[in-house]
């Protein structure tokens, strides 16, 4: 039995918001120092996992999957434009001693099958240009890159980034 087949992954509800903001916490301040400044996760952290930005997405229809390994160490939240027929993987993220185990495409493929079944045509993501670990998952889980995008978010600080897309 291989360790990815005991792994649970479960829709978060507004109850596990204070949990998502946890594992992102552990999960940023080990992998960005070095990719982005620590003033600027302090901002990123703060505005995209504050309870009332998660509860917001949770709102709009952004979906939060959590994966458990008899405790939850990642979350994904991601969500479909229907428009464009599109899925979006807003973020994706695994604790430091889960990174490298599987279980972060674990996590990608319940996404991917999930966009599937709502209808979607394509999974697309941002992923920052210097963040090499990432970067080498998604194109060996098949992702492509279609663009840069450097988009401000305020306060001095930009989202440089890839943009991937694959085929679903």
């Amino acid at each position: 039995m291989s360790k990815t087949s005991t792994a649970v992954i479960r829709n978060a509800t507004v109850a596990d918001v204070p949990l998502i903001r946890e594992l992102a916490h552990a999960s940023w301040w080990a992998h960005y120092p070095g990719i982005i400044s620590k003033p600027q996760i302090d901002y990123m952290l703060d505005w995209m996992y504050s309870e009332s930005q998660l509860r917001e997405d949770l709102d709009k229809g952004v979906e939060y999957l959590i994966i458990e390994l008899g405790k939850p160490v990642g979350f994904a939240g991601w969500e479909c434009d229907f428009s464009r027929a599109t899925a979006k993987l807003h973020k994706l993220y695994l604790v430091p001693e889960a990174i490298g185990s599987g279980y972060g495409r674990l996590l990608l493929s319940e996404v991917l099958n999930r966009a599937k079944q709502t209808g979607m045509s394509r999974l697309e993501l941002g992923v920052n240009k210097h963040n090499h670990r990432a970067i080498k998952a998604y194109e060996s889980f098949g992702f492509q890159r279609q663009s840069s995008v450097c988009n401000d978010i305020g306060h001095g600080f930009v989202m440089d980034d890839y943009i991937y897309t694959l085929q679903v």
